[in-house]
């Protein structure tokens, strides 16, 4: 069974969606390879995982920062499954860029600025009145200070940390299922005994 696209891809010019010119089928959003991942019907397939994209890892080599960038279109927003794996993306990068990492150019550290869905009017800053930057309306051209900075005053870096509580909720649940794990153990070694 195959699973049904959300999307399809829309002309820039008019939002009709594209069609095949030999076959009139409706092209569906994203490459041929995640549409093959789609029609699988094993634990492989998108029934049993979660399959995101990220458009831009943005490396100012030279000063040593990086952020994530997602880019929308025509005012477009990330979906909630999006949102959940790019943030978990997010927070193992900033715990990763406290560490010291191998580049071209050796050893260093890596500062990890934050993840940013910039959602364009239109297409690009070009042809939009207005952008939004991990939900703060700017102007087009706020984009180059994100590009020069790696950061934007006033706007969220998107980055989304445990809280003390949350963490301390983790840890209880984790040492539950510690024990839980123990007993099994012991329990099945005295039953195959």
């Amino acid at each position: 069974m195959t699973r049904d696209v959300k999307h399809n891809i829309r002309c820039l010019d008019c939002s009709i969606e594209v069609e095949c010119p030999k076959c009139s089928k409706k092209r569906p959003h994203g490459s041929p390879f995640s549409s093959w991942f789609r029609e699988l019907e094993s634990p492989l397939s998108s029934k049993f995982f979660d399959n995101e994209n990220l458009d831009y890892i943005w490396f100012q080599y030279r000063q040593g920062w990086l952020i994530t960038i997602e880019e929308k279109q025509e005012g477009g927003r990330s979906t909630q499954a999006q949102t959940d794996t790019h943030n978990i993306i997010a927070q193992m990068l900033v715990l990763g860029s406290k560490s010291p990492v191998r580049t071209m150019r050796g050893v260093r550290k890596v500062e990890y600025r934050g993840h940013y869905v910039v959602s364009f009017q239109n297409t690009t800053p070009d042809d939009s009145d207005w952008i939004e930057i991990n939900g703060t309306r700017a102007e087009p051209k706020t984009i180059f200070v994100l590009l020069k900075n790696g950061h934007i005053d006033n706007v969220s870096n998107g980055i989304q940390l445990p809280t003390d509580d949350e963490l301390a909720e983790w840890e209880e649940k984790e040492k539950i299922a510690t024990q839980q794990e123990v007993a099994f153990k012991a329990a099945a070694e005295g039953f195959n005994r």
